[in-house]
């Protein structure tokens, strides 16, 4: 008998117990097949009697085939079990369709303007998409807590940054957790706790706590308790307690560097980097009713996947000029007044932060000269990003598509120049100028941030001038 004919004998069986004896008789029809010990050669009935005796053997592996079958068939005619998994992340499939249809469109402002454009600006969107996908699957969908490297080379959202670190822990304000680790030659690290936006978009910083007000040890190393309330008694030592609100729901960290090559693709840095975060007290019981209800677990798990998607697509504002923070600027080539971040804004901004932007529009023959002073500060740098927040390729060897402080050349007075151009116009010129490439793109938004800025950071200037003229308009 080949597989054909096992499985029409198993099939035939079958119907006859649906419209017979019903769904008694096939544990017993299951048993006479494993008794035809003259298929032992046949596939199917190894893998028959491979599951029964995987089940227990005897009757009881008999039964768990026969039970197997049916479920089998029913599927077959009805469809699979609809398991609170299952339908959890039927819906994080329809979230990332609506991210396709809803979001990923020219009535979002996405994909309009000449052909080579629009269709450019499409690919990145995809490619952001499928980045909020990784993230949303590895934060949410793995037990937490567990920090997440959530910003790479390959990996930008929420406004990425080549020269920081960033980490991130789903948390729950019923739970106590400690967040330990050592600095390894950051110039800044902070630790903020965030949680959800009435609109359903960004997060927004709840508290928040800098290495200022940090207690380490020798070796530079620390311990925060993250509580709702702070625990009795004197502390240990090298460790602060930081309130978790009732409404947190993540805790973010940032480390900033002025490295080179930067931070994300410095792998002295990255391999030294020992952050941990971990719960205070976790019963047994709890992981025994995790493991006997991982369906609702994971169904759980996969929802908040899906919630994470829909903040970063769906859920985010239309364009609204009369929203945008101060220190956007909506005028082509020119940059928002830097100001500090406020707290309870919507976005993973950081409160010690002073953030100047806006948008450059730049023809192939042209460039923008960009001049400031450098105020005394802990840290600052420029990127530029596409439309998804997402900063250019850092790693390409073209050209430097983001400058720091140290990259900057100062004067007696702290300022500075940047030139911002399709191509080096200064190439050959003793110029102190910085040049900042656009990839040969005609648009991109340029991104300043001051960290912890000891004085009021001055309006950057710009003015637009053709690339041939660079030289001679910083001569005079």
């Amino acid at each position: 008998m080949g597989v054909g004919s096992l499985l029409v004998t198993v099939a035939v069986g079958l119907l006859g117990a649906l419209l017979g004896a019903g769904w008694v008789a096939l544990p017993d029809l299951v048993g006479r097949v494993l008794e035809m010990d003259h298929l032992q050669n046949n596939p199917g009935w190894q893998r028959l009697r491979i599951g029964a005796e995987m089940a227990g053997g005897g009757e009881k592996g008999v039964n768990a085939m026969a039970s197997a079958i049916k479920a089998v068939a029913i599927a077959k005619v009805v469809g699979p079990p609809n398991t609170a998994t299952r339908a959890a992340f039927a819906g994080l499939l329809h979230d990332l369709t609506l991210a396709s249809t809803d979001y990923l469109t020219p009535a979002r402002g996405f994909g309009l303007g000449p052909t080579a454009h629009a269709e450019h600006e499409m690919a990145e969107g995809f490619r952001y998409l499928s980045h909020i996908t990784r993230i949303a699957l590895e934060l949410y969908v793995e037990a937490a807590p567990r920090f997440v490297r959530f910003i790479s080379p390959t990996l930008k959202l929420i406004g990425d940054n080549p020269d920081a670190l960033y980490f991130i822990s789903v948390v729950d304000s019923g739970s106590a957790y400690n967040i330990s680790g050592c600095r390894n030659g950051d110039l800044y690290f902070s630790i903020a706790v965030q949680g959800p936006t009435a609109g359903g978009g960004f997060e927004r910083v709840l508290v928040d706590l800098n290495d200022d007000k940090m207690a380490f040890d020798s070796n530079n190393c620390f311990s925060v308790v993250l509580s709702a309330e702070r625990p009795p008694g004197d502390l240990p030592r090298a460790t602060t307690w930081l309130e978790l609100p009732d409404s947190a729901s993540s805790v973010v960290t940032r480390q900033y560097y002025e490295a080179n090559p930067p931070a994300q693709l410095n792998q002295s840095i990255l391999s030294s980097h020992d952050l941990t975060i971990s719960l205070l007290t976790k019963e047994v019981s709890d992981i025994r009713e995790s493991n006997a209800m991982l369906d609702v677990v994971l169904a759980r798990r996969f929802a908040a996947a899906a919630a994470f998607v829909r903040s970063h697509t769906v859920n985010m504002p239309l364009p609204d000029p009369t929203t945008a923070p101060p220190f956007f600027s909506l005028l082509p080539n020119d940059i928002g007044v830097p100001t500090k971040w406020a707290r309870d804004s919507e976005g993973m901004g950081a409160v010690d932060i002073a953030y100047g932007a806006g948008r450059f529009v730049l023809e192939p023959e042209q460039a923008l000269i960009i001049t400031g002073r450098m105020p005394t500060c802990r840290f600052a740098n420029v990127v530029l990003w596409n439309r998804f927040l997402q900063t250019f390729d850092y790693a390409s060897p073209v050209g430097p598509v983001s400058l720091n402080q140290a990259r900057l050349t100062l004067d007696a007075d702290r300022r500075f120049t940047i030139v911002l151009a399709h191509t080096n116009p200064l190439v050959g010129s003793n110029s102190t100028a910085e040049f900042l490439w656009t990839e040969g793109r005609v648009t991109g938004t340029m991104f300043f941030r001051f960290v912890l800025p000891e004085e009021p950071v001055e309006k950057l200037q710009t003015r637009v001038v053709a690339a041939a003229a660079v030289q001679a308009e910083l001569d005079q």
